[in-house]
């Protein structure tokens, strides 16, 4: 299963009003259904450079995201300051609490660690994050990612590797995970391709995903959208289709996350981005299809909702964004019904 969760727009919107900038608008909505979670970019990037500023300067990251269903619930505090050295260099230090709850307890994750972005997204940009992360009760373990993000004419492109814990499984996105799993290390490989013109645009993308206990999580997307061309907002329609599975399947309750053996996920998504004013922005995104699952010798067929909305407020200085992803499964005989929601809020502020 994949869902949109609305994480990766800082991957893809581009710093001026351009050709660029419009068919990164479009592929901003097709890089929602990235799995993993990332770190917030630059966020100030998203609206127009405050002219006559520094290109030297400190910034401050706050994350609080959180998360709930299925009988699980997850936190994540991040406290994120960095030192933009220069237009193409952003170095940080990270630190995250993250805490997973479910009916047999909870599991506390601390991390710290360094984060740095160098280049242009209009060009190439390489990011890094290299953390130590340690689960109460289990050796401490490296968390780290590397994702090399660029464009050419009108192309986009992402490739990375990265190492997480379990809150990193496909299954994670649904909270279908449990403190069974705390000790599961995950090696994830992710690639996305990305074509726009002005009003139309498409990807496709891929992840493979290799658990410590041996099972591998393969997965192959595309998907595309049209801009509606409607005045004064951002309208667009489109879908997309997901195939995914697991080399090996076994109940929740033994392996710490959901698995199956085969998944179609086929959905229609609209988007609508709303301006409010010079610093406000909303947006509402909202998915709807099936999912088919491979179940024994036949398959399970449930529907799949998912709305996501987000605010934005930005000035000069400061940026307050909140955002959520509220996702439902629905219908299967055999299959259980489950859901995912998430909330996130982010802080940037330059100091």
């Amino acid at each position: 299963m994949t869902l949109s969760t609305g994480e990766d727009d800082a991957l893809i919107i581009s710093r001026e009003r351009s050709l660029h900038r419009a068919a990164a608008a479009c592929l901003a909505t097709l890089a929602l259904t990235l799995d993993l979670w990332q770190p917030q970019g630059r966020a100030f990037a998203a609206g127009d450079d405050p002219a006559g500023q520094s290109p030297h300067f400190a910034d401050a990251l706050v994350i609080y995201d959180f998360g709930w269903g299925n009988g699980q619930s997850w936190e994540l505090s991040a406290l994120d300051p960095r030192w933009h050295a220069n237009a193409t260099s952003i170095y940080g230090i990270i630190a995250e609490r993250y805490v997973l709850h479910d009916p047999n307890g909870f599991a506390i994750d601390q991390r710290i660690g360094v984060s740095a972005d160098i280049g242009d997204i209009d060009t190439v940009e390489v990011r890094i994050r290299a953390l130590n992360s340690q689960y109460r009760g289990y050796p401490a373990q490296f968390n780290g990612a590397l994702d090399v993000i660029g464009s050419v004419r009108h192309f986009r492109y992402e490739a990375g590797i990265s190492q997480t814990g379990i809150e990193g499984a496909p299954s994670a996105q649904v909270d279908l995970i449990t403190t069974a799993a705390v000790g599961e290390r995950l090696d994830n490989m992710t690639a996305q391709l990305g074509w726009a013109s002005r009003s139309t645009s498409a990807y496709v993308r891929g992840r493979l995903t290799t658990f410590s206990d041996g099972n591998r999580y393969s997965l192959f997307g595309f998907g595309a959208m049209q801009d509606l061309g409607v005045s004064g907002i951002d309208a667009q329609i489109g879908g997309f289709v997901n195939e995914s599975g697991y080399a090996f399947t076994y109940p929740i309750a033994f392996l710490g996350y959901y698995t199956y053996p085969h998944e179609t996920e086929l959905a229609l998504q609209a988007l609508v981005r709303i301006p409010l004013g010079p610093h406000f922005e909303a947006a509402a995104t909202g998915n709807a299809g099936t999912a088919k699952t491979a179940y024994f010798a036949s398959h399970q067929i449930q529907s799949r909702q998912q709305f996501i909305p987000e605010l934005r407020y930005t000035n000069r200085s400061f940026s307050l964004s909140a955002s959520g992803s509220f996702a439902q499964y629905l219908g299967a005989t055999q299959l259980p019904n489950f859901q995912g929601n998430r909330v996130n809020v982010v802080l940037e502020s330059r100091l």
